[in-house]
C-alpha cells in the first residue's frame, strides 16, 4: 500500500507537460507503425515498399527531431556548439526531403492505379 502511494506521489511529481509529451511520443511513434504495417499489407508491392520506406524514414526522422529537441534544450555557449549541432539539423531536412519524396511517389503510384 505504501508502494503504491509513493508512486502516484512520484507521478504528481512530474509537470504535465512532461506527461503529455510522453503520451504525444507514443502516439506518434504508434501511428508511424500503423501507417508501415498498413503498407505492407498492400497487395501492390510497389506501393508496399514505398509505404514501408517512408514508414521508417519517419520514424528516422523522429527519433533524429528528439535528439535535436534534447540537444537545443540549452543554449548554446559558442559558435563552436553550433557548429556541432548544424551535421545534425542538414541530416533531419534530408530526411524530411526523401520522407516527401516517398509520400509524393506513393500519390503518383496510387493516381496512376485508379486511373487504370
Amino acid at each position: 500500500m505504501v508502494e503504491d502511494e509513493q508512486i502516484i506521489a512520484a507521478d504528481e511529481d512530474l509537470p504535465l507537460a512532461s506527461l503529455a509529451n510522453e503520451e504525444m511520443v507514443d502516439v506518434r511513434v504508434e501511428r508511424i507503425l500503423e501507417h508501415v504495417d498498413e503498407s505492407l499489407k498492400l497487395e501492390d508491392a510497389l506501393q508496399a515498399a514505398v509505404g514501408a520506406a517512408s514508414g521508417d524514414l519517419f520514424l528516422m526522422q523522429y527519433r533524429v527531431r528528439q535528439a535535436l529537441e534534447e540537444t537545443l534544450q540549452c543554449t548554446p555557449d559558442s559558435v563552436t556548439a553550433i557548429a556541432e549541432v548544424v551535421p545534425v539539423i542538414a541530416t533531419f531536412l534530408k530526411l524530411s526531403q526523401q520522407a516527401d519524396r516517398y509520400v509524393q511517389l506513393a500519390i503518383k503510384i496510387k493516381t496512376a492505379k485508379d486511373k487504370s
